[in-house]
């Protein structure tokens, strides 16, 4: 009998079941049926106090001794806190009963604890969550669907929009699902197309011998495992990366794939999974508590600076602060970690310089070591058409047709083709959205086109191509005088309407000097 075997109906003190729950203290893992259960970090340590005094009353001095030690904290900090563990623990629901308070005295673990037998580590190599993630349940949930019917999922998106942090969750979450386990292959650091096989080989514990290569053997390591590999961060390595995951999908039948890439594979078992930006609140929007971006960033600010609550006097600062940074996960939590130096006003002022400002990974990447190190690596991998096009871009102050992109990115009739190319690698780079509408358009990020225009500046182009873009809406809006009589009032408002941003920031560049006036 095996040591795993022998550990197998022990009872573990340091792991304990209630209702359809299973906590495990050592591994700071709260399960529900199998499934890891997102939980802040505070509300994780108050359960960890009210089970390890349960059934007894545990006193507020207590928590705040033994969740925030030497720290002072203000009881609506608590207050919040339990709220988000019973709502983590569905508590009230359905009759469920967790935690009582016990008025004027503390909280009590009132649900009957029992010690489970331990069972063997699962097998992968995830990092443990060290933060709950926030607005990504209906995507986890359309994901762990599309895993148990496709073997290859590619997570798509641009830098930043939390596609590792996505892909990590949801391998947590599907870890009973593959007996031989969930292993996470990251290919940021490598930087040769022949290393992929060996780091998936070493991630694996794959040993390699002198007659066979290094695929062979993980195709014969894995021929009867039923597996799930993640490979993180493909874009640069994309060919390799692709070859790989081909033969794996060929050759090894157990295997299953979730790759995260800033643009897809090419692979035609692929099922590529966009990943948005996270919700935004409208402009002048009051209520602002359930939007997503709201949300990650109250949390990650109340982390960076205890006394930070959301109320009516500073939500219209966050609201703005969430739209200005597009709802990137990244730089929301960067913008949080600003919040204790400059708190929110100042935080917002600052916003319009985010490629300075924003600095400071939440997990030590040295891509994400501050906003404009993540756009250069983006940058980096495109080919020097594509630069120049995406630059150009920039010029745009918001969304823009197919047409007007030509005539401002490309050089003459001549180029059209290459800037339609070019614009659909920037769309697979996910450095330019495409707009889900009819007729097609296409916008940048507004992150993204701050980047592109100091790239445009740097390129000495920003007056000739602000040129380009203000003859186009010329020709645009004389063709909007010609045909005003004979078209309709509600489709003349529709072709033209979304044009407005465009001619406004054309004016305003064709009124700011003398020798440009004839144009404006």
């Amino acid at each position: 009998m095996t040591a795993a075997h022998d550990r197998i109906g022990r009872a573990d003190e340091h792991v304990v079941e209630f209702g359809p729950f299973r906590l495990d203290r050592t591994r700071r893992l709260l399960l529900k049926e199998g499934v890891p259960v997102p939980i802040g970090d505070r509300a994780f340590e108050i359960l960890l106090v009210l089970v390890g005094h349960a059934p007894e009353v545990v006193s507020k001095a207590t928590l705040f001794e033994q969740v925030w030690p030497g720290v002072l904290i203000e009881e609506s900090t608590l207050r919040y806190h339990m709220w988000t563990l019973r709502k983590a623990l569905g508590d009230g629901e359905a009759g469920s009963r967790y935690i009582s308070t016990a008025s004027g005295r503390g909280y009590r673990f009132v649900a009957p604890l029992s010690h489970a037998p331990t069972v063997a580590k699962p097998d992968t190599n995830l990092p443990l969550r060290l933060t709950e993630i926030i607005g990504r349940e209906r995507e986890l949930g359309e994901l762990a669907d599309w895993l148990k019917c496709s073997r290859l999922v590619t997570l798509v998106g641009p830098g930043g929009v939390g596609k590792t942090r996505l892909a990590v969750e949801l391998g947590g979450r599907m870890l009973r699902h593959f007996t031989a386990g969930v292993w996470l292959v990251d290919l940021a650091p490598l930087s040769d197309e022949s290393a992929v096989a060996n780091a998936v080989a070493a991630t694996l514990g794959i040993s390699v011998t002198q007659i066979e290569t290094t695929v062979d053997a993980i195709v014969t390591g894995l021929s009867k495992t039923q597996l799930l590999l993640i490979l993180d961060n493909c874009e640069h390595l994309s060919e390799a990366a692709a070859a790989l995951t081909k033969t794996l999908l060929e050759r090894a039948p157990g295997v299953s794939i979730l790759a995260t890439s800033r643009k897809n594979l090419q692979l035609a078992a692929e099922h590529v999974y966009g990943v948005d930006p996270l919700a935004v609140p409208p402009a002048g929007a009051v209520e602002i508590g359930g939007f997503a971006a709201v949300e990650l960033f109250a949390e990650r600010a109340r982390a960076a600076d205890r006394l930070f609550e959301l109320h009516d006097g500073n939500s219209a600062g966050v609201g703005e602060i969430c739209r200005q940074l597009d709802g990137l996960p990244l730089a929301l939590e960067m913008a949080a970690g600003r919040l204790r130096l400059l708190g929110i006003e100042g935080l917002r002022r600052g916003i319009g310089d985010r490629l300075k400002l924003l600095k400071g990974a939440p997990d030590g990447d040295a891509r994400h070591a501050s906003l404009h190190g993540m756009l250069e690596w983006s940058h980096s991998l495109l080919a020097p058409f594509d630069q120049q096009v995406f630059r150009r871009l920039a010029t745009f102050a918001a969304s823009f047709p197919l047409e007007a992109a030509v005539a401002v990115a490309g050089g003459d009739e001549a180029e059209r083709w290459e800037v339609v190319d070019a614009l659909g690698r920037l769309i697979d780079q996910s450095l330019v959205t495409l707009e889900r509408r009819e007729p097609v358009r296409y916008r940048l990020l507004e992150t993204l086109r701050l980047y592109a225009t100091d790239k445009l500046r740097q390129a000495g182009e920003t007056d000739a191509v602000a040129e380009l873009h203000a003859r186009h809406f010329i020709e645009v809006f004389d063709e909007a005088e010609r045909c005003w009589e004979e078209t309709p009032d509600p489709d003349w408002i529709a072709h033209y309407q979304p044009e407005l941003d465009n001619l406004r920031s054309a004016l305003d560049w064709a009124l700011a000097a003398p020798g440009r006036r004839q144009i404006g």
